[in-house]
């Protein structure tokens, strides 16, 4: 069997039983209770773990992952997986820091046009969690005006984490704690919000307004494995659709002008992705190598 006939084989089944566990009934329905209407209609279609040996495209492997007592997964990587390596000692490799000087919790990483990469460390000093409002000033630092409360309800935050602006002036809130992206124009008039993307730590838009997160599923999974669970996605600034996703911990993301991604994280390190990937061979090669 093949990954592309396992994938027909699996693809339009549903997972029939899924209503009657979420209600308590322990009954399975009947695989032939579902009529191709209803499979059709479902969003719902389940991705089973492959026979030994066959491996998954999961770049086709689309659908809604489900266990096999009906719980929700994520898929398997939204738009596709992103094909990056990592250096995950980035900054603190020997001679590249003063004595005595480590990173600590990083706040935030960003880049300039020079590729010198400039590291916000938190201290103890921070009132980034004190308020549930944007705040507009001109460019030499003069308040013109603020919106937003505390609250759920559109144009209302709940911890407003990162903030990034797009070509057209539109502002992209990470409204964190609410599990939402809030879009304004630059006024403050709300335009659209986003709610499938999870618990968002940051947001980046490059000047040819590329959509780069660092996320979480929800706001739970950020609080119980505080940086080290998430994603790194890049979505459509006009649709909301995930183009490519991949794990990695992260607490900021920042992406150079040469392509390069930075995540700032409260571990104590500054991630840098580059778009380098290695094939199965050249995997096991390069873990042999860090072993010895």
């Amino acid at each position: 069997m093949t990954a592309a006939d396992f994938l027909r084989l699996v693809s339009p089944m549903l997972i029939l039983g899924l209503a009657a566990g979420c209600s308590g009934d322990d009954t399975d329905a009947p695989a032939d209770t579902a009529t191709p209407d209803s499979m059709a209609a479902s969003p719902l279609v389940q991705v089973r773990k492959p026979p030994p040996g066959l491996d998954i495209d999961r770049s086709t492997a689309v659908g809604q992952v489900v266990d096999e007592q009906g719980r929700l997964g994520w898929y398997p990587h939204e738009g596709g997986l992103m094909r990056y390596r990592v250096d995950i000692r980035f900054g603190l490799e020997p001679d590249t820091m003063p004595d005595g000087w480590h990173f600590g919790r990083v706040s935030a990483v960003a880049t300039d046009s020079n590729n010198h990469v400039f590291v916000f460390q938190r201290g103890d000093v921070a009132d980034g969690y004190g308020n549930s409002r944007v705040v507009k000033f001109d460019a030499y630092g003069n308040f013109i005006k603020a919106w937003g409360v505390p609250g759920t309800d559109p144009g209302e935050f709940d911890l407003v984490h990162s903030i990034a602006v797009d070509s057209q002036g539109d502002v992209y809130v990470s409204d964190r704690e609410n599990n939402r992206i809030q879009i304004f124009d630059s006024e403050g008039n709300l335009l659209r919000i986003w709610t499938h993307l999870g618990s968002t730590q940051s947001i980046y838009i490059t000047p040819d307004d590329q959509v780069w997160l660092i996320t979480h599923r929800d706001n739970v999974e950020g609080v119980a494995y505080g940086s080290l669970a998430g994603r790194i996605m890049r979505v459509d600034i006009d649709s909301g659709e995930i183009l490519g996703a991949m794990e990695s911990p992260g607490h900021w993301i920042d992406v150079s002008h040469t392509g390069e991604i930075f995540i700032g994280s409260l571990t104590g390190n500054v991630f840098k992705w580059y778009g380098d990937w290695l094939d199965s061979s050249e995997a096991a090669q390069a873990e042999r190598r860090e072993a010895r």
